[in-house]
Order: C-alpha cells, then structure tokens, then sequence
C-alpha cells in the first residue's frame, strides 16, 4: 500500500501518468496546431489555458475521488489546493508543446502535423517529469527537515 492506501505501486502510477502525459501532449499538439494555423498564435495561447484548466479538473477529480473511496476525509487536502497543484502541473505538461507549436507556425507553417505531434508529445512528456520531480523534490526537502526537528 502506497501513501494513498493504493494497492498499485507508486512505479507504476507514476508510468501510468507519464504515459497519459504523452497521449495528452500528442492531442494537444494536432489541436493546438490545427487552432494555430486557422485562426492565429492568440489560438494556440487559448486552446493552452483551456487545456490546463481541463488537465487540473480531470486530474483533481480522479485524485479525490480516488481518495474518497479509500476514506481519506476530504478536509485534509481541500480540493482547491488539489486543483490547484494538477493545474500547475498541467501548465507544465501544455506549457512546452504550446511554445513548439507556436514557435513551429511563425517559422516553418507549412510543416507536416506528425513532426508537431510527435515534439509536442516529448515537449509533454519532458515538462510534466519536470513538474513531477520539482514535486518530488519539493516532497523530500520538506521530510528531510521534519526529520531534522
């Protein structure tokens, strides 16, 4: 059992969710392009703040709900701070691929859409570890000076 009560290994969700990051940078990126290349740089800025805030309230709402059903009371972690922290997180995912894509139409607009694609899902992939280990990091600091005290 992980830190959640979860029966699957922390290994494993994490490649569950590095997965999912780069299947959603994938989608981003044909979307993102598509939007970019008919209505403008301002579409691919939109279509960034949209897909973050969706990624935050996907991934809040399977987290808590997660938790929910394994009785951690909903009080500890308010979902703000969850949506919160999954917004930030999704920032980092559709940060990068957005800037890929946005810097790919001013340049070369006439490229073929499998070579975005295919950055702006290792764009995803490479910001959410970033986020992921920024947290991690975050995390350890905090345990290593709680075991200090």
């Amino acid at each position: 059992m992980n830190q959640i009560g979860l029966a699957v290994p922390i290994s494993s969700s994490l490649l569950i969710s590095l997965a999912l990051q780069l299947g959603i940078g994938a989608v981003f990126g044909a979307v993102a392009w598509q939007l970019g290349r008919r209505y403008g740089l301002l579409a691919v800025f939109l279509s960034w703040l949209i897909g973050t805030l969706a990624f935050g309230a996907a991934y809040s709402a399977r987290v808590l709900h997660a938790w929910s059903a394994f009785g951690i009371p909903p009080d500890r972690y308010p979902p703000r701070m969850v949506f919160a922290i999954f917004t930030v997180l999704g920032a980092f995912t559709l940060g990068f691929p957005a800037l890929s894509v946005a810097r790919r139409l001013r340049r070369a607009p006439a490229q073929r859409m499998w070579t975005v694609v295919r950055a702006a899902a290792g764009l995803a992939f490479a910001g959410g570890l970033l986020a992921i280990a920024a947290g991690v990091l975050t995390n350890l600091g905090r345990m290593l000076d709680a075991s200090v005290q």
